[in-house]
C-alpha cells in the first residue's frame, strides 16, 4: 500500500539533492492574510467549512512554484483543539486533518507536487508526566497521515528540542520509512530550556530527522544564523542531514 508514496519520496530526495525545494506552510492561521477572519481555533475548520477556498490557496502556492504542499494541520492536535473550549474541538483532529489531507492531495498531485502532513508542539508537553503521554497525543494525528499516505512529515514550531525529539520518535514508530523534516522555533542561541542551538540540531538528527532547521518567530537572516550553527554542530558530530529554513 506504500508503493505510490515510496515513489514520491524518491522524487523528494532526488529533488532535494539537485536544488533547494520550496515547501508551503501548513498553518491554519494563514487565513489571516487571505480572508478577514478572526485568528482563533475556528480557522482549523476551513478545510471542512470552506473547502474550495482552501483548494484555491493550495493552487496559489503551486502557481508560485511550490514543490511540496503541506496540509493545513498546524496546531490541530486533539488537545489543542479542545484546550480553549472552542467549537472547533467538536470536529476532532481526525475529521479536520482528514479533510485537509484530501484537499491538499487533490490540488497537488495533478500538478506533480508532493504532499506533507504536519505536527507541532502540544499543550500536553507542558504538563506531561512522561514522553509516552506526548507521543500518544501525536499519534492521534499520525493515524490520519498514515491512512492518507502522505509523502513526508513536517514536525515544526517547537520551542523545546526535547518535545521535538519525542514527536520524531512517534513518527518513526508509527510511520516507519517516512521522511521527517523537523524545525524549531528558536533563535541562534538556544531553545527555551537553554539547550544551545547547535546541540539542538545534533539532537534532532540523532532522534531520526532527515531534514532539520528553524521556523517562525524571526526574520530570514536570524533564521539562517541559527541553521548555520546547527549545520556546523552536526558536521562536527560526524552526522549528516539536510537543512531548511521556514522564516516568519
Amino acid at each position: 500500500c506504500w508503493n505510490y508514496a515510496t515513489k514520491h519520496r524518491d522524487i523528494f530526495w532526488r529533488g532535494w539533492m539537485q536544488a533547494p525545494l520550496s515547501v508551503t506552510g501548513g498553518s491554519c492561521s494563514l487565513w489571516r492574510s487571505v480572508v478577514m477572519s478572526r485568528l482563533d481555533l475556528g480557522l482549523r475548520r476551513r478545510s471542512l467549512k470552506n473547502p474550495e477556498a482552501v483548494m484555491q490557496l493550495h493552487r496559489e502556492f503551486l502557481r508560485a512554484g511550490s514543490d511540496v504542499c503541506q496540509a493545513f494541520t498546524f496546531y490541530a492536535s486533539e488537545d489543542k483543539l479542545n484546550n480553549r473550549g472552542h467549537s472547533a474541538g467538536q470536529h476532532g483532529c481526525y475529521g479536520i486533518n482528514t479533510a485537509a489531507c484530501n484537499l491538499v492531495r487533490s490540488a497537488s498531485y495533478p500538478e506533480g507536487a508532493l504532499i506533507a502532513g504536519g505536527v507541532s508542539q502540544t499543550p500536553t508537553y507542558l504538563t506531561a508526566v512522561s514522553p509516552e503521554a506526548v507521543k500518544d497525543e501525536v499519534k492521534k494525528q499520525l493515524k490520519v497521515f498514515k491512512e492518507q499516505k502522505v509523502d513526508l512529515m513536517i514536525a515544526e514550531y517547537y520551542e523545546h528540542v526535547e518535545e521535538a525529539e519525542w514527536h520524531i520518535h512517534a513518527i518513526k514508530e508509527y510511520m516507519p520509512g517516512t521522511p521527517i523534516c523537523a524545525s524549531l522555533a528558536i533563535n541562534a542561541d538556544s531553545d527555551v530550556h537553554g539547550v544551545p542551538t547547535g546541540e539542538c540540531g545534533v539532537r534532532l538528527v540523532k532522534a531520526g530527522a532527515d531534514v532539520i532547521g528553524v521556523n517562525c518567530h524571526f526574520d530570514p537572516f536570524r533564521c539562517i544564523e541559527a541553521v548555520v550553527k546547527m549545520r556546523d554542530a552536526v558536521k562536527e558530530a560526524g552526522l549528516k542531514c539536510h537543512f531548511m529554513v521556514q522564516p516568519l
